[in-house]
């Protein structure tokens, strides 16, 4: 008996595990298939809709590889780069293969005709090739490659081959022997020889293929011919493949060297990437998973209702650091899936684009209106998988509120209100003023008294809550008048005060109507808000009250006091729609640009972007709601469910970089985060980017150009470049930094490029030091060349009075030799005549005086001609004896010397000889002609 109850018990318990794995295997599988994806294609700006490679870099973008060129993506757009065939700095060939990242962040891709290397910041490709002959090939594929830690490039085709991008050499590692089924090669040139006759080989180092040691000598890989693909499943376990020739992947462990078992794939493999917990498998005719192991089966994931995983085949998959899935697809475009996006569901409206004006919940039954009627779901979960069931057809309506008895209002265009069922069925319609039925509609409430407040063009109703007949204008009150006739909603706060949002501004009406407060907003004094349409009210947790504005974005009332949100707080943008508040106390806005949530920790919005996970969709005025902790947004062609509970923030560090600078229109490399600006540079610009590339907060961009200025200076919201003309010369940092506000600025990492700044050589210390020794040789030249002509003149000079000397000294002596003689010779002979006459003895006298008187001017001016200088004295004495010889002849004048001599100066002899000629012809001319009775001769020499 025991036995039995021990063997029952037993099987019961395995019964129980069976069940309970496969329970678990359920789940697991339908966790899997109701992962749900965004889909990008050619609508979105991808190049083609088939992608091959998918490749996410250092910076966050994702770079992906179609059919038509290589294509980036930063979360919002894309950039396409395509072969152009006259442009040899084009992509070799448009059919992308393969995407990797080197250590300095520019890409490696293989393409359909040849390998490329992009730089990233002069957005130019270079091609390789092997063999120059494949320039002119058809095809020539290289998606094959292993970029090294060196930043070399280890290729796969035809052999191993070693390519140094420094230098474009290219260097034959190994030649394909025939014996080759694969090669694995790891960033540190270890490489593992995957033979057909010597089984598997090792290299410690690839670049010395002479050493190497078998690993497994008996394991060996099927005998195929083409290459292996190989993926990373782990630090040891490789998976080894080729879908082209065998649907089987081959798990290699590098620690043993062995490989150690085998996993058929279903149906036709095209590509596999592995996660740290889970395989994914790219087929022909769908998408399967597993865990990252060796043994469990494939589980495929099926397309369903709007779970954004498209039908059809998949040609790649990728796993980036994000948790982000991507997914390249066989002509649908490309999908990625995030855990995130599962806080975010979309059902689509019953018919395409129909525009949804209202949502109500009547017991578990969520019901929408739009243009088009009324419709519902049952028993409303966020499922997908649900859809819409047609209540009421054909008629316009344009907003729906529930009663506490299950019972809804309908605004029905033109037709005034309804009050109808589940089933749609009319239990009563109530009357509004012709008017205000036949002016929109916009926006129904029904307050804690069960009255429905009706907002329309031509001012607000309330419907009576007893018989729900009688309709009261809600227009005037014991102080004041509403501000305005059109009015977009009303909403009731916590304290039973419903504050109506017009497009004159704000009232507060109070639940007994006969007290109002308003704030006008047609005027820039009457309030804080300024020339606004007023479209939406919240009230937050902390009893706040929000309002959404259209054109100035959100303001918060708290205390009488308000606070301002717009496009530079991080709002998408500053038309804002509706205002919800989550039960964390979040406020969320809808806008013209997407939907956003309010952060408190950084007092500021954040937008909710495409890639969080809700789709590019056209939001609606006035159709939102709050249901358990989800909120419900209707759009134009969709219904997004978020579950706000869920739902937080992702704190990201931006970290800023110049991404291209460009010198008079041209972009430049940028080596070791430097550059230098020659003289001619006119026009420099700079572009900001951030990283991550998916951060869906707002940026704010802060700079510097340190060496010229100490000041951070703020870029204004969605400006990224600056432009600088005339830079001084020296060296100098541009600095950036970014944040998601002004207020983190401070903490931002801060990148910095240098920039050699060289002046022109005229601008240089060397230039002017050349130019003021030119300057200084010049100026010495010229004194040289003063100072030889001076010296030139002087000698001349010298010359020339030698020259006179020696002319004075011949005259002289011919007057000696000649004249004197002669007259010498006729005083001798006077004195030789023996007269006794006393006229003739006085005749004779006078002519032995006038021959004296000759002889001796002539040795005056023979002594003149031949004296070097004289003193001023001694000039003075010889003319004197002059003078007296003179005055003999005129004995009736008296003739006087006086001599004022303080400076004895030398004289020259032309100046002597010059001055006493002037002096003897004065003397002459006085005794002569003056019929004077005196002379007197005065002669001074001063110090000047």
């Amino acid at each position: 008996m025991n036995e039995l109850a021990i063997s029952v018990f037993k099987k019961i318990r395995e019964s129980f595990f069976f069940l309970l794995a496969g329970l678990c295997c359920c789940e697991a599988a339908e966790a899997q298939q109701h992962k749900r994806y965004i889909v990008y294609d050619v609508k979105n700006g991808l190049s083609q809709n088939s992608v091959h490679a998918i490749m996410r870099d250092k910076h966050g973008l994702v770079w992906i590889g179609t059919q038509d060129g290589l294509n980036s993506f930063d979360g919002v757009n894309f950039t396409a780069y395509t072969h152009i065939a006259e442009d040899s700095t084009s992509i070799s060939d448009q059919f992308i293969l393969s995407i990797k990242e080197d250590a300095t962040g520019n890409l490696w891709v293989g393409t359909r005709n040849g390998l490329n290397y992009f730089n990233r910041r002069t957005k130019k490709f270079k091609r390789v090739y092997l063999d120059k002959s494949e320039q002119h090939a058809f095809q020539s594929e290289y998606d094959k490659f292993y970029v090294q830690e060196d930043n070399r490039i280890v290729i796969k085709k035809e052999g191993l081959h070693l390519l140094d991008p420094s230098n474009g050499k290219i260097l034959l590692l190994q030649a394909d022997d025939g014996d080759v089924a694969d090669w694995l090669v790891l960033p540190n040139y270890n490489a593992w020889r995957f033979t057909k006759s010597r089984g598997i080989l090792f290299y410690p180092d690839i670049r010395r293929p002479a050493t190497f040691q078998h690993a497994a000598r008996n394991a060996s890989l099927p005998d195929i011919t083409h290459y292996y693909f190989s993926l990373a499943l782990n630090d040891s376990i490789y998976c080894l493949y080729n879908f082209a020739v065998s649907n089987t992947i081959h798990f290699f462990n590098t620690k043993s060297g062995n490989i150690e078992g085998k996993l058929l794939c279903p149906g036709r493999a095209t590509a596999l990437a592995a996660s740290q917990r889970q395989l994914t498998l790219c087929t022909t005719t769908g998408l399967y998973a597993k865990p990252a192991d060796m043994q469990n089966t494939w589980v495929q994931s099926s397309s369903i209702l709007d779970d954004g995983l498209p039908p059809g085949g998949f040609l790649t998959a990728y796993f980036d650091a994000g948790e982000n899935t991507w997914l390249g697809t066989a002509g649908s475009g490309l999908a990625v899936h995030n855990p995130r996006f599962n806080n975010f569901t979309t059902i689509p409206t019953p018919i395409p684009n129909d525009r949804i004006t209202g949502i109500t919940f009547s017991g578990p039954d969520l019901f929408l209106t739009s243009h088009t009627g009324l419709y519902s779901i049952k028993n409303f979960t966020n499922s997908p998988r649900q859809s819409f069931t047609s209540i009421i057809r054909n008629t316009n309506i344009s907003s729906i509120r529930s009663n506490r008895d299950g019972t809804m209002w309908l605004a029905v265009n033109n037709e005034n209100l309804q009050l109808v069922n589940k089933t749609g069925n009319i239990i009563r319609q109530i009357k509004l003023p012709e008017r205000a039925y036949k002016s929109n509609i916009l926006n129904l409430l029904v307050d804690d008294r069960d009255r429905l407040w009706v907002t329309t063009s031509y001012g607000v109703y309330i419907v009576d809550a007893t018989d729900k007949r009688q309709t009261v204008k809600v227009d005037t009150s014991l102080n004041q008048h509403l501000l305005s006739n059109y009015y977009m909603s009303a909403y009731q706060d916590r304290e039973g005060n419903v504050w109506l949002a017009g497009n004159l501004g704000l009232d507060m009406v109070k639940p007994s109507l006969n007290a109002v407060r308003s704030f006008p907003s047609n005027t820039d004094t009457q309030s804080f808000l300024k020339r606004t349409i007023i479209t939406s009210v919240t009230q937050d947790m902390d009893g706040a009250i929000w309002i959404a504005s259209i054109r100035n974005g959100v303001y918060k009332l708290q205390h009488n006091r308000y606070t301002h949100y717009t496009q530079a707080s991080g709002l998408s943008s500053d038309i804002a729609y509706n205002l919800m508040c989550d039960n964390s106390n979040r406020i969320w806005v809808t806008t013209s640009s997407g939907l956003n949530i309010f952060d408190r920790s950084e007092n500021g919005f954040k937008p909710i972007a495409a890639f969080d996970g809700v789709p590019k969709n056209s939001f609606t005025f006035g159709s939102v709601l709050k249901h358990n902790g989800q909120l419900i947004i209707g759009g134009t062609g969709s219904l997004l469910v978020c579950l706000a509970d869920n739902y937080v923030f992702k704190k990201e560090k931006l970290n800023a970089f110049i991404s291209d600078v460009t010198i008079n229109g041209q972009s430049i490399p940028l080596a070791n985060n430097e550059f230098s600006l020659m003289p001619d540079n006119k026009i420099i610009r700079f572009e900001f980017a951030y990283s991550p590339a998916f951060y869906a907060g707002n940026v704010l961009y802060q700079y510097r150009l340190k060496g010229a200025d100490t000041t951070w200076i703020n870029l204004s919201n969605g400006t990224n470049a600056i432009s600088y003309t005339g830079l001084p010369y020296k060296k100098l940092y541009m600095e950036v930094r970014a944040a998601s506000s002004k207020t983190n600025l401070g903490n931002a990492a801060v990148f910095s490029l240098q920039i050699n700044s060289k002046a022109p050589f005229y601008k240089t210390l060397l230039f002017f030091i050349t130019i003021a020794a030119l300057f200084i040789f010049l100026i010495s030249m010229l004194v040289i060349y003063a100072n030889k002509r001076k010296f030139k003149k002087q000698l001349a000079a010298l010359q020339m009075e030698k020259e006179l000397h020696k002319e004075r000294f011949r005259i002289g002596r011919d007057l000696h030799d000649n004249i004197g003689a002669y007259t010498s010779a006729l005083i001798a002979g006077l004195n030789r005549i023996q007269s006794t006459a006393s006229a003739d003895l006085e005749n004779i006298a006078d002519l032995k005086d006038y021959g004296a008187n000759i002889m001796g001017l002539l040795r005056e001016t023979i002594w003149m001609l031949n004296a070097a200088e004289l003193t001023v004295t001694a000039f003075t004495d010889r003319f004197i004896n002059y003078a007296m010889r003179i005055n003999k002849n005129y004995p009736h004048l008296d003739c006087s010397f006086v001599e004022e001599i303080e400076n004895d100066k030398k004289l020259q002899p032309t100046i002597m000889l010059n001055l006493f000629r002037i002096l003897q012809e004065a003397l002459q001319n006085a005794c002569k002609h003056a019929n004077a009775s005196s002379i007197r001769f005065t002669v001074r020499s001063g110090q000047a």
